[in-house]
């Protein structure tokens, strides 16, 4: 009885990070784009699974910034990107994006959807 509820937990729990994850590097690049009022992009690769800010040094060293959703702790699959037909959006000096758009990311089977304002580039899960 015990191990399905911890499986279907551990699932709503990865995908509640996985998109939390995703509004966190969203918001990055787009406070980043506002304080250095020059432009930002970022990428978010559904076979891939990544997200990747162009011109970031990763954390970790080397190399761009990027985020890989299908490991730990995530293990997410991200289904679907559209930023207007694009998996690409660009914030301008203003942090304003030049779309907005969504970003489904699923683990087993529990399914968030991050929506990307156009107005506001503010990032939520809904």
């Amino acid at each position: 009885i015990a191990v399905p509820r911890y499986a279907n937990a551990l699932a709503r729990y990865r995908a509640d990070a996985a998109a939390k994850r995703i509004i966190a590097d969203l918001s990055y690049a787009r406070e980043l784009a506002r304080s250095s009022s020059a432009r930002s992009q970022v990428e978010i690769k559904p076979g891939s699974d990544q997200i990747h800010i162009s011109g970031i040094p990763n954390p970790d060293g080397g190399g761009d910034w990027l985020t890989y959703l299908s490991r730990g702790p995530y293990y997410a699959d991200i289904t679907n990107v559209s930023f207007n037909g694009d998996t690409t959006v660009k914030f301008d000096g203003y942090g304003s994006p030049n779309f907005g758009g969504k970003i489904i990311v699923r683990v087993g089977s529990e399914i968030r959807t991050i929506t990307l304002s156009a107005d506001t580039g503010k990032a939520v899960v809904q």
